[in-house]
C-alpha cells in the first residue's frame, strides 16, 4: 500500500472515531427514574364563621365542620372585652374591645364535640360558651 492510502485510512478512522465520540456523548442520556415517594395531598375545605360576642354570649352558639376542614372564625365583639378560645385546637384570639374584629384559623384535625369560650374573667362560667362539632 502506498503511503497516501495509509494516511487516508488513518485519517478516516480518526475522523470516524471523533465523530462517533461527539455523537454518543452529546445525546441525552436515557435514565430510568429512581423510585419516588408518593405524597398524599389532602385539599381541605375552608369553613368560615362570623361569630359575634356580646356580654356573656356567642352568636352562633353551635357550629359544625368535617374533620380535616380548615376553620376560619371571624370574631366581632359587640359589647365589653372578650376573646375566642378553643383549647383542643390551640386556637385563640387576643382580647378585643367593643366594635373590634379579629380572626383565628385552624385545621379541625380531631373528631368530636369541643367547647369554645371566652377566657376573660369569669365570662366562661357566666355562660359565654359554644360548641364546635367536628364530624
Amino acid at each position: 500500500m502506498n503511503r497516501n492510502a495509509i494516511v487516508a485510512i488513518v485519517l478516516f478512522i480518526l475522523v470516524g472515531g471523533v465523530g462517533y465520540y461527539l455523537f454518543q456523548y452529546n445525546q441525552p442520556k436515557n435514565t430510568v427514574p429512581q423510585a419516588f415517594q408518593e405524597t398524599q395531598v389532602t385539599i381541605s375545605n375552608t369553613k368560615e364563621f362570623a361569630v359575634t360576642g356580646t356580654n356573656f354570649a356567642f352568636d352562633p352558639k353551635d357550629m359544625s365542620v368535617k374533620k380535616g376542614d380548615r376553620v376560619k372564625i371571624i370574631f366581632k365583639n359587640n359589647e365589653g372585652s372578650h376573646d375566642f378560645v378553643i383549647k383542643e385546637f390551640n386556637a385563640s384570639t387576643a382580647v378585643i374591645r367593643t366594635g373590634e374584629t379579629t380572626t383565628v384559623e385552624f385545621i379541625a384535625d380531631k373528631a368530636g364535640t369541643f367547647e369554645f369560650f371566652c377566657s376573660v374573667g369569669d365570662h366562661r362560667q357566666l355562660g359565654m360558651v359554644g360548641k364546635l362539632v367536628v364530624e
